[in-house]
């Protein structure tokens, strides 16, 4: 698989074992707010705005652990919920500030465990069906955490992307993000280089094949770059005075 993007990404370096050229992968990232249609529509898919509904409300900022987003990352016909715990401290003895991406249940009681409050480990046990950021709502939440579903596919076809995140508390208006780089949201804890390559090309050059014209159609100036050669410039001698 070619991979064309400005950007860098932690599975890049296994396109030094080889690559297939018939499959490329522009990879550019494109944001939208929650006014768009392309929001809307990504919601749409009731298996989505389910798992959504479930997501934790991103917390104000305490000096304990706390919840610094929520979001669902749609990636090659799979979905992952993840969220974000930060944690600051005024303890010199360590760094002021610690994070996490929680993929699953386990990260997420482990961080609570290790970095919460008294009053954090406590709300976390809570048996209320109120509270979203509880272990029992936590354990539903994650349960679907890798499944694939048909509406994943159609709109990855409808979109012509293979990966895009829904946050729909976002803070910077990026409440819908095509083509994200996954090494920002250590996605690499659940797929390594190798594996997320893999689950790439299969998938583009596979599930979606010659469907997607944003994933094959590059453009002159592309090319060019690509070949090292600079897109102002022609091939065509000029003509002389």
């Amino acid at each position: 698989m070619r991979i064309i993007s400005k950007q860098h990404d932690y599975y890049d370096s296994v396109r030094i074992f080889g690559i297939d050229p018939n499959i490329v992968y522009v990879r550019k990232e494109i944001s939208y707010d929650q006014s768009t249609p392309e929001y809307k529509n990504a919601r749409s898919a009731a298996i989505i705005d389910a798992v959504i509904s479930k997501l934790p409300h991103v917390s104000c900022y305490r000096r304990d652990a706390y919840i610094s987003r929520a979001f669902v990352l749609i990636f090659c016909g799979k979905i992952f919920p993840c969220i974000l715990y930060r944690y600051y401290s005024s303890d010199i003895r360590f760094p002021k500030k610690r994070y996490k991406y929680c993929y699953n249940l386990d990260s997420v009681e482990h961080f609570i465990n290790k970095y919460g409050s008294k009053s954090d480990k406590r709300r976390f046990k809570s048996k209320s069906r109120y509270r979203m950021s509880t272990k029992r709502n936590m354990e539903e939440l994650f349960k679907i955490s890798g499944s694939k579903s048909s509406e994943f596919i159609d709109l990855h076809h409808n979109i012509g992307y293979p990966s895009l995140i829904i946050e729909p508390n976002a803070t910077n208006q990026k409440h819908l993000i095509y083509n994200p780089i996954l090494k920002d949201i250590n996605f690499y804890r659940i797929f390594d280089t190798f594996k997320t390559f893999q689950e790439l090309s299969m998938f583009i050059g596979g599930v979606m094949g010659g469907e997607c014209p944003p994933m094959i159609e590059i453009s002159d100036d592309i090319r060019f770059e690509e070949k090292g050669f600079d897109s102002k410039l022609s091939f065509r001698k000029e003509k002389e005075n």
